[in-house]
């Protein structure tokens, strides 16, 4: 019984880690994402003052 809490254990901190990890990829990739819209929006706004 002790064997298999221990099992259940690893197995819910191996999906936590993962998840921690998908959610600093994503969160990096949207970061860019953001960066680009905003850079793209004033570059866009820039041209139509010009």
């Amino acid at each position: 019984m002790i064997e298999y809490f221990v099992k259940v254990t690893e197995l819910v901190m191996i999906l936590r880690t993962f998840k921690n990890q998908i959610f600093l990829v994503t969160g990096q990739f949207r970061n860019r994402l953001n960066k680009d819209l905003n850079a793209n929006f004033l570059f866009n706004k820039e041209l139509e003052y010009q």
